[in-house]
C-alpha cells in the first residue's frame, strides 16, 4: 500500500505536526470554532512546497474530498455510501457533480477500498532490533499522541511514523 494512503500514518502525522491539538479536547477542530481550524490547516498543507501535486492546476481543500469520492466510486462504491462517508448533506446533486455510479455496497467496503488497492498496512518492528522498544516509540516518536490518547494508541501510531 502507498504510505500516503495509510490512515494510521496520516492520523499520526496530523497529531504530531498540529500545535493546536494539545490545547483542545477536539482532535479535528472545535465545534465552537466551526471547521475553520481544520480548513486553515488543510489550506496551509496544500500550499506548502513539500506537498506534491500529481496533476497541475488549482488544488484546494475541497479537492481532498473530491479525490476520495472519485477514488471510492471508481472502486465500485455506490454514490449513496460515498455521500454518507464524505458527510455531504443530502442536497440532491452535490455528489453528482463529481461522480456517477450507483452500485450498492456496504459502508465497510467503502472504508476498505479507501485504503488502496493493496489493502491496509500492517506495521511491525523487525525481529532482533532491541533498541526500538514500545516505550521508546511512545516517548520519542509519538509523544503528542501519548499525551492526547495514551500509551497504547501512541504505540500503534508510532510505528507508521517511524
Amino acid at each position: 500500500m502507498c504510505p500516503q494512503m495509510c490512515a494510521l500514518l496520516n492520523l499520526a502525522v496530523y497529531i504530531e505536526s498540529s500545535t493546536s491539538v494539545t490545547s483542545s479536547e477536539f482532535l479535528y477542530g472545535n465545534p465552537k470554532d466551526g471547521d475553520r481550524a481544520v480548513r486553515r490547516f488543510l489550506a496551509d498543507m496544500v500550499k506548502d512546497t513539500a506537498f506534491k501535486k500529481i496533476k497541475s492546476g488549482k488544488l484546494g481543500t475541497h479537492s481532498l474530498r473530491k479525490g476520495a469520492a472519485t477514488y471510492a466510486t471508481r472502486s465500485g462504491i455506490s454514490k449513496d455510501f460515498v455521500n454518507r462517508r464524505g458527510r455531504w448533506r443530502t442536497r440532491k446533486g452535490v455528489i453528482d457533480v463529481y461522480i456517477d455510479n450507483t452500485q450498492p455496497y456496504p459502508d465497510a467496503l467503502t472504508a476498505a477500498s479507501l485504503t488502496g488497492p493493496a489493502g491496509p498496512c500492517f506495521y511491525t518492528t523487525k525481529t532482533g532490533i532491541s533498541c526500538v522498544t514500545p516505550q521508546w516509540l511512545v516517548d520519542q516518536v509519538a509523544p503528542t499522541v501519548k499525551q492526547l490518547m495514551g500509551d497504547s494508541i501512541a504505540t500503534t501510531l508510532a510505528l507508521p511514523l517511524l
